[in-house]
């Protein structure tokens, strides 16, 4: 579910514990294709796999889609580009905030496009439509270039 929120108000709710930085100065050497977001994972996968972990995240879909989007769409395959990463542990759960180096988009209209139905997306709104539809709650910040992620531990779900 896309929600407005800032990472600030996103790692208050998971009473913030620990904050590790994944961030990677290039994605040179990673082999990304852009062919689809399970492809990508497949080079990208150890990489991925160790936030996966680390996050304790049960079901990466959103982080997967996140980080393919980022990669394509923000970076525009631009391997030379950083992606900054960040994990965000708490006791309720887990914050991922993921900036890229690109350009950004309105998050805002595209969400009210979505809303009212509306051909409001691009490249096909694959992604916008997963993000509404996950039980992980999504923000965008800055220029619509840095998404986070919010994974709550089961037991604090069900709060």
């Amino acid at each position: 579910m896309i929600v407005e929120k800032s990472v600030g108000e996103l790692i208050k709710i998971i009473e913030l514990d620990e904050t590790i930085d994944f961030s990677l100065p290039s994605l040179e050497g990673y082999c990304y294709s852009g062919s689809s977001v399970w492809y990508f994972t497949k080079f990208f996968d150890e990489y991925v796999a160790k936030i996966i972990r680390t996050a304790n995240i049960e079901k990466p879909v959103g982080l997967i889609a996140a980080f393919d989007n980022s990669v394509i769409y923000g970076n525009k395959q631009n391997t030379k580009l950083p992606l900054k990463v960040k994990c965000f542990k708490g006791i309720n759960g887990t914050v991922i905030q993921i900036e890229d180096s690109g350009e950004g988009f309105d998050f805002k209209e595209t969400q009210r496009g979505f809303e009212n139905e509306e051909k409001y997306y691009q490249n096909g709104g694959k992604g916008w439509k997963r993000f509404n539809r996950l039980d992980v709650l999504v923000s965008f910040e800055g220029k619509g270039n840095i998404i986070n992620l919010l994974y709550l531990n089961p037991k604090s779900s069900s709060n």
